[in-house]
């Protein structure tokens, strides 16, 4: 049997994002946590706003149209903990990734196989890779 380490039935998530800010919101149903749906919105971390509350507060008014909770008060903060009409939630949690994209190198042992490895793992993140040029970097070992 698994161990919740979350005492809260409903959960809220905002993601933050370079280009855009997510809002999901998690509820249980059946005894189990479910994903009831997700919001969208610009992220505004860059001008004109200079401020991810606003992206923040689009992605919730865009969960709210998806799944019809009420998830801000009259008094514009985050209903916390959720109510007995269903209007909040019990926890909250939020990550930020907005901002430059973090410098790789690329480093390997073979053109054809170590280092197009470490390109497409690189690639997959992100992040800015620097092909630069072609350098031969080899190392000559006399034995």
């Amino acid at each position: 049997m698994a161990t919740s380490l979350l005492d809260a039935d409903s959960f809220l998530v905002v993601d933050v994002g370079t280009a855009s800010t997510r809002a999901m919101l998690f509820d249980v149903v059946d005894g189990r946590y479910r994903y009831l749906g997700m919001g969208n919105g610009p992220t505004t971390a860059a001008a004109p706003y200079h401020s991810i509350s606003e992206g923040v507060r689009m992605a919730l008014d865009n969960l709210k149209s998806v799944t019809g909770r009420t998830l801000i008060g009259p008094d514009e903060q985050l209903i916390l903990p959720s109510g007995s009409d269903g209007s909040g939630v019990d926890a909250f949690a939020a990550t930020v990734s907005a901002g430059p994209p973090i410098k790789i190198i690329v480093v390997g042992l073979l053109e054809s196989m170590s280092v197009e490895s470490a390109r497409r793992l690189a690639n997959s993140v992100y992040g800015k890779v620097d092909y630069g040029g072609e350098v031969d970097y080899t190392i000559h070992l006399d034995f």
